[in-house]
């Protein structure tokens, strides 16, 4: 459980499959599904692993276009 909480208190989860959000600087997040009518078995693992590896993708490139949106506004800044 989470800070000595039973983690049904805190999420009452029967089901649960979960996978990292994985990207070059490491793990940062992770996909999580629950409480579905059926087990999560070995092709619902490989979806939400493709799903995640996608989605890790998606967040660097959102990082990386805040970035050069703000390089560009210091140099308008700068050269305007």
């Amino acid at each position: 459980g989470l800070a000595g909480f039973p983690l049904r208190d805190v999420a009452p989860v029967d089901k649960l499959a979960a996978v990292p959000l994985v990207t070059a600087d490491g793990v940062i997040g992770v996909l999580a599904a629950t409480d579905r009518a059926a087990d999560f078995g070995p092709a619902d693992a490989r979806v939400l692993g493709r799903l995640a590896e996608l989605l890790a993708v998606a967040a660097v490139n959102a990082r990386l276009f805040a970035s050069v949106e703000a390089a560009t506004r210091e140099w308008r800044v700068a050269f305007d």
